[in-house]
């Protein structure tokens, strides 16, 4: 600022917003060929993630979400890791998921066409992403809307989706420990930081995003 010669007092930040025609929660069904394509049973525990997966990239934390996977040791975990991939990348992936024993239970969905994209986060039990390089992460607070908990991490924009932790549960991006607390918490009923409809749209709702424009 001091460079520009520009008060910090006239400076405010606007977050990104939902997008307003996003499909309503209620008006979504999720297709059984779904479950199918995924080889998901009945009792399973859904594990979400959405994000460009490069072997360029190190930043996104899913290596370390199957590693808290692993240590949770529940059979009924399944981790649908969505979005697209490169050649490395994917090879990286499946050899980590077989050497931690989770074969078959990580998932990789390739990348998932917009009019599939709201029965994935409404099929799931938790979205996790704990990344160190996310400028806001839109991904989070779509996710939330569809009513999904997230654990996201502390060192980036995440914290700022996430409303400082009042949306949802801030971790370390290295700790996997953290990490498996998180996701633990969520899968055996814990209601720390669910995502509060009402506090999501006051933040990230279209009509707010307006409001803030216009001030």
């Amino acid at each position: 600022m001091a460079d520009h010669q520009f008060s910090e007092e006239r400076c405010t930040v606007i977050n990104n917003c939902l997008d307003p025609f996003l499909a309503s929660p209620q008006n979504i069904e999720i297709p059984h060929a779904l479950y199918q394509r995924y080889g998901i049973q009945p009792g399973d525990k859904i594990v979400f993630t959405l994000t460009r997966l490069s072997s360029k990239e190190k930043y996104k934390g899913y290596d370390k979400v199957i590693e808290a996977i692993s240590r949770l040791n529940r059979p009924d975990i399944k981790y649908l890791l969505a979005g697209k991939y490169d050649a490395e990348e994917k090879n990286k992936i499946e050899n980590q998921a077989k050497m931690l024993g989770l074969e078959g239970r990580v998932i990789m969905t390739g990348f998932i066409p917009d009019e599939e994209l709201a029965a994935h986060f409404m099929m799931s039990d938790v979205y996790v992403m704990p990344s160190t390089k996310e400028g806001f992460g839109i991904v989070f607070i779509e996710a939330m809307y569809y009513g999904l908990p997230v654990v996201a991490g502390n060192a980036d924009g995440s914290v700022d989706a996430l409303l400082n932790g009042k949306l949802g549960r801030l971790v370390t991006p290295s700790n996997v420990d953290e990490i498996m607390a998180g996701i633990g918490g969520v899968l055996n009923g814990d209601t720390y930081r669910w995502p509060e409809r009402k506090l999501l749209m006051e933040h990230f709702g279209y009509e707010t995003y307006k409001m803030q424009i216009n001030n």
